[in-house]
């Protein structure tokens, strides 16, 4: 086990067999072969990485978006990076809470109930607090020293939580499945039926995000932190990846692939020929769904196999997620005055971003054991550290 991986996904943390030493009889036999299965998972590790990566290009990329929205808009500006935010941001999000949903009810079930709450409890709320006093404070005073907002605003605004919202509502879910695990013990695993599921999921999702919306009001609740229209959103990839376990039937799985690209298609059509309220509201959750599906598997396809630099870049994505907002912010302001392109500024804070970040993870957080419980929720004994399998976190 690699004792710096903060958020440990892979099979190697979940089961380690040594193949040399295989036991026999049909139970060892099942128990291999569980462990052969769970190799499959080298896929998450990547993806969860290669989206922490789309985040750091996503935030530096709404700073040259045409609209000028974000904590921080350049005067030079090009109509690609509004697109490029809109098609990282449909799947994005959708995904990490698929993988989320589908790792958590293995550990659930492997480890029990306690280990599961005090595991999770740990590794998300731990990170959350400290980011939110020590990173997000500064990234607070960057923004009114840019004059925006004084810096009091921000604080009543709940803009102390900023991007650490994913961490705040990946708990909240965590803690559900945990209650409703004797449920989930009874719930069979869900037959081939791929194409009504993934037909279905759009029609599912909006109908509950309004409906949370409605009854509670699209707004923040408990000082800003739960977005009920949000929080309703995600949690139902969070429970499809808990209850329909992508990667766990191929037949299924190579249906999903099909409908999925089949919905994909629906979607782009419905985008661009119709400005119909509802056909605009299932186009738009269709290609969250399409786009999470495909990027399963394509990682499953292309990518279920050990990897250095794609399970360095796993090791580093917590600690490039907590830190990459208030680094990508403080470049951006710094880059607002100079008389370049646009594109040169983008490419500069990316590239910047990603040294400055995995500079901090391998320098600063992965030596030191206290900087790696506040920073990564990583607790260790001696040599050993508990291993963890949420994803990395974004936004």
């Amino acid at each position: 086990m690699n004792n710096e991986n903060p958020w440990p996904a892979g099979c190697a943390e979940l089961i380690f067999v040594h193949r040399q030493n295989r036991p026999r009889g049909a139970k060892a036999l099942n128990r291999v072969t569980q462990a052969d299965n769970v190799s499959r998972f080298h896929h998450l590790d990547a993806l969860r990485g290669l989206l922490m990566a789309l985040g750091v290009v996503l935030h530096a990329a709404n700073i040259y978006t045409p609209q000028g929205r974000w904590l921080v808009a350049d005067s030079q500006r090009g109509d690609f990076f509004g697109v490029l935010t809109a098609v990282i941001h449909s799947f994005r999000l959708p995904c990490f809470f698929m993988i989320s949903g589908l790792l958590s009810i293995i550990v659930l079930e492997r480890k029990g109930v306690d280990h599961f709450l005090r595991s999770r409890t740990i590794r998300l709320a731990v990170p959350c607090l400290s980011a939110m006093v020590l990173l997000n404070s500064a990234q607070t005073w960057l923004l009114a020293w840019h004059g925006q907002r004084p810096f009091v605003d921000y604080l009543s605004e709940a803009g102390w939580l900023s991007h650490l919202w994913f961490l705040v509502d990946l708990l909240i879910y965590c803690y559900v499945l945990a209650m409703l695990r004797p449920l989930l013990l009874r719930f069979p695993q869900p037959s081939i039926f791929a194409g009504t599921v993934v037909l279905m999921m759009p029609i599912v999702t909006q109908a509950f995000a309004v409906g949370m919306g409605r009854a509670v009001g699209y707004r923040l609740l408990f000082w800003g932190l739960l977005d009920a229209h949000r929080l309703a959103t995600y949690a139902l990839f969070f429970a499809f990846g808990a209850i329909y376990r992508p990667g766990s039937d191929e037949v299924r799985d190579r249906q999903l692939v099909v409908w999925s690209i089949v919905l994909l298609i629906i979607a782009i059509i419905a985008k661009v020929s119709t400005s119909l309220p509802l056909l605009t509201l299932y186009a738009d959750a269709s290609l969250s769904w399409a786009g999470a599906l495909i990027c399963l598997q394509t990682g499953k396809r292309f990518i279920d196999r050990p990897n250095h630099f794609l399970r360095r870049l796993a090791d580093a994505s917590y600690t490039i997620y907590l830190f990459h907002h208030v680094i990508v912010i403080g470049l951006g302001i710094a880059l607002l005055g100079l008389p370049i392109t646009a594109w040169t500024k983008f490419l500069a804070i990316v590239l910047l971003t990603f040294i400055l970040t995995f500079g901090i993870h391998r320098f600063v957080i992965a030596p030191f054991p206290l900087l790696g419980f506040l920073f990564n929720g990583r607790l260790r004994v001696g040599k050993q550290s508990f291993p963890s399998i949420t994803p990395s976190p974004i936004e």
